[in-house]
């Protein structure tokens, strides 16, 4: 088994639940600060994406203290710089 595919396979598991709007864990938040984007955002396709309220998922990870940088995309999903900076101010 991959590293990537066991760093995404152990965030999944400790994130799930974020997907129904439940607070991160500590075990979540830990997961988003050392897993690398590559190894996520490489599977994240189109329909994974159309799942995925992108700027919820950002705000969780930033309330896990990991930056996400302006111009961001993961999967087929690209991050603005206007909205980076709403999302940060209205998720904090």
């Amino acid at each position: 088994m991959s590293v990537c595919h066991q760093e995404r396979k152990v965030l999944v598991s400790a994130c799930k639940p974020v997907v129904y709007r439940v607070r991160p864990s500590a075990f979540c938040c830990q997961r988003l600060r050392v897993t690398h984007y590559e190894c996520a955002c490489r599977k994240i396709t189109p329909k994974i994406a159309s799942f995925i309220d992108v700027n919820y998922a950002i705000s969780v990870i930033q309330r896990c203290d990991r930056r996400v940088p302006p111009h961001f995309k993961c999967g087929s999903k690209f991050l603005s710089s206007h909205n980076y900076s709403q999302i940060c101010y209205m998720y904090t």
